[in-house]
């Protein structure tokens, strides 16, 4: 326990050292500074709730780290493959620790957390000379966004690419292709499947925003560059996708579709949570988000799950009623149409995911991913409707 303790204050103490930095180097008001901490010093204990109460238990976490010590030719470089090799690299170059390298993996994913707060106040300074407002910064603090990020995993990946990405997205941004690039590139290393959504929505941004102050000539090059471009990654993810799912099969599938229900087959056998096979697909989106149905709630965390999920339920909805309200002014133009992409990629990512999470258990830790998305375009929307009131 002592030991744990210790832990927690080095983990601390990093978040305070981040927020330092970020209010040096990004000039943050006093209260955007306290947020940044705030936020890692709550990161920091879902952290220390994570360790305390995965000891002596079976995790993801304790297995990817298990298996860096037996990393050969075999091991993959995507999804598991990739962690399992990074572990491998923490272990060599930093402490051979286990709660080390949890503590990296749950500074990844604060980083990309930090990454969307800061794009946040940023937008929010240049809209409408205001701070971001503590109700939105509120929404950074919803508890699945941190304690699936934690550990050792693909989740913490996820989220620090998700925030690099979006703050690419950012007319502000430095580096702007670097970090777009960055974030596609990290997505397909530990999800390949969430990074096909994000790799057309992120170019697709780049692309309509640039590709317009070009004259005929160049935009006729770039619009036939982009769509061969366009082509052989859509080509490409699917035949990646197949190899996968190939070898995953000693028989073998003939298309994705087989390995999708395959899929959800295995995960609903499981045992966690709700099938969602049993789900028309019709309504499985919207059956992904919430997740935990009243009268299926068991335990407090399931009612705490069945919370968020609503609340991610209301942000897509609020998204989709505001995006097309007639409130925007011209001045509100490049925040809304990074709303609008951000929200069109959460719709895809929501789509997606609950085409692949076999039951409830497994759809309450990858809605995450669009309930970060959400969180950005929200926040940006009440932005511009708090400008005009």
């Amino acid at each position: 326990m002592v030991d744990l303790l210790a832990f927690a204050v080095i983990a601390i103490s990093v978040s305070l050292a981040t927020s330092l930095f970020c209010a040096k180097r990004f000039g943050l008001s006093a209260m955007t500074s306290n947020v940044t901490i705030g936020l890692g010093v709550w990161h920091a204990a879902f952290l220390y709730a994570f360790l305390v109460f995965s000891q002596d238990q079976v995790s993801d976490s304790a297995n990817y780290f298990a298996w860096s010590d037996d990393v050969d030719e075999s091991t993959g470089w995507t999804g598991t493959g990739f962690i399992v090799r990074l572990v491998e690299l923490i272990r060599f170059v930093g402490i051979d620790d286990y709660w080390f390298a949890c503590g990296v993996f749950s500074f990844m994913s604060y980083v990309g957390m930090v990454f969307v707060l800061l794009t946040l106040d940023e937008l929010s300074y240049f809209s409408n000379g205001k701070r971001l407002p503590l109700g939105l910064v509120a929404l950074l603090f919803i508890p699945g966004l941190h304690f699936w990020s934690v550990a050792v995993g693909k989740d913490a990946i996820c989220v620090l690419a998700l925030g690099v990405g979006v703050s690419s997205l950012s007319p502000f941004a430095r580096y702007k292709f670097l970090r777009l690039a960055s974030s596609c590139v990290l997505l397909f290393l530990a999800r390949p499947h969430l990074a096909i959504p994000c790799f057309f929505v992120f170019f697709a941004f780049w692309y309509f925003g640039v590709v317009k102050r070009f004259d005929r000539l160049l935009r006729l090059v770039s619009t036939t560059g982009f769509a061969l471009v366009f082509g052989l990654v859509l080509v490409a993810a699917y035949w990646f996708l197949l190899d996968v799912v190939q070898k995953y099969s000693v028989a073998g599938f003939d298309g994705v579709g087989e390995f999708l229900d395959s899929r959800g087959d295995i995960y609903a056998a499981t045992g966690s949570g709700v099938s969602l096979n049993e789900v028309p697909l019709v309504v499985r989106p919207l059956y992904f988000l919430i997740s935990v149905l009243p009268w299926q709630i068991a335990s407090v965390a399931q009612l705490v799950s069945m919370i968020e999920g609503l609340v991610f339920l209301f942000l897509l909805f609020s998204s989709a009623r505001n995006l097309w309200s007639k409130t925007w002014d011209d001045g509100a133009r490049e925040a809304r149409r990074v709303a609008f992409w951000v929200f069109c990629l959460a719709l895809l990512v929501v789509v997606e995911l609950s085409l692949i999470s076999g039951n409830a258990g497994l759809a309450v830790r990858l809605r995450i991913f669009p309930g970060l998305l959400l969180v950005v375009c929200v926040s940006l929307i009440r932005l511009r409707l708090s400008a005009r009131s």
